[in-house]
């Protein structure tokens, strides 16, 4: 069932990139970083070291706050002089 979740973000990932392509050059950022959460899902899917929980959850926390940080701010900055 974990494969669907890989596959699901990986697809998000897939648009996310077309959207960039096409449009929106901000979706960079976020696409990149689903394409980063699909892997760790699948590494926590084929490691023995559980990916998900203690240490490395909040690694992955981390990383998740700073793209939040990051693309909200080129969001407000870039939106805010329109």
């Amino acid at each position: 069932m974990s494969y669907l979740y890989v596959a699901g973000l990986w697809l998000v990932a897939v648009y996310l990139v077309y959207m960039a392509v096409k449009e929106y050059k901000i979706l960079w950022i976020p696409a990149i970083y689903f394409i980063f959460l699909g892997a760790w899902r699948l590494a926590d899917i084929y490691t023995e070291v559980s990916l998900m929980q203690g240490t490395y959850a909040w690694i992955l926390r981390g990383i998740s706050l700073a793209v939040v940080l990051i693309t909200g701010g080129i969001y407000y900055a870039v939106y805010r002089k329109k």
